[in-house]
């Protein structure tokens, strides 16, 4: 069965970088054998790829060249954690963090293999080294709210997610975060008061129904 590689806007934006990079110098005497439009090609081929493997196959032969290390690398780490192949996707990850130690993006993507694996410690790790640079940042701030309540740490996840929601008072996600922590905290009335909202929000949602139906 092919399996078509999801052309987000992240993938446009790393084309559209790909681009400004090589006119930028990636092929300087001595950086890569290959010119701007075989370099090019290769991230095209990539998007345009029909299964995983040949969108990974596309890019892997930009991964060490040092003016595409960021971009090959950060392409790789999001193509194999899609194909299910979490631990060279978490290489490939903190491969582009080594070659942009200031980056949000690989650290937030590289949180993705480490919580299909339930490495934790990892994901606390990565998350505070993002929401240093930017407290507030979404999906920081989600994953880790969502690690601290797997890890059983119900009041960090508490303290998370309820002032998440002061900035994002009707996202379903930090909702749902914070009624199963409130649940745990044996907090019921609030646990059942949000996902009562929750429903008003998103009828069909499933954990809402069927925590409801619990009680």
């Amino acid at each position: 069965m092919k399996t078509r590689p999801v052309t987000t806007a992240v993938g446009i934006l790393c084309l559209v970088a790909a681009v400004i990079f090589t006119h930028a110098g990636g092929t300087a005497a001595g950086d890569t054998p290959l010119g701007e439009n075989e370099i090019r090609e290769c991230y095209l081929s990539s998007y345009r790829a029909q299964t995983y493997e040949e969108a990974i196959k596309a890019v892997l032969p930009l991964k060490d060249l040092p003016a595409q290390r960021y971009l090959a690398n950060l392409r790789l780490g999001y193509l194999y954690y899609l194909n299910g192949k979490l631990a060279d996707a978490k290489l490939h990850y903190q491969t582009a963090i080594k070659a942009a130690p200031e980056a949000l993006e690989p650290k937030l993507g590289c949180m993705l293999p480490l919580l299909a694996q339930g490495k934790w410690d990892e994901i606390e790790t990565l998350a505070q080294q993002v929401l240093r640079i930017d407290p507030n940042n979404y999906y920081a701030n989600l994953r880790l709210a969502f690690t601290f309540r797997l890890e059983k740490k119900y009041q960090q996840a508490d303290t998370l997610a309820s002032r998440m929601l002061q900035l994002y008072p009707t996202d379903t996600l930090f909702m749902v975060e914070l009624a199963l922590t409130k649940q745990a905290l044996n907090q019921k009335e609030a646990a059942k008061k949000l996902f009562s909202d929750l429903l008003n929000l998103d009828p069909e949602n499933f954990i809402a129904k069927q925590q409801l139906g619990k009680q």
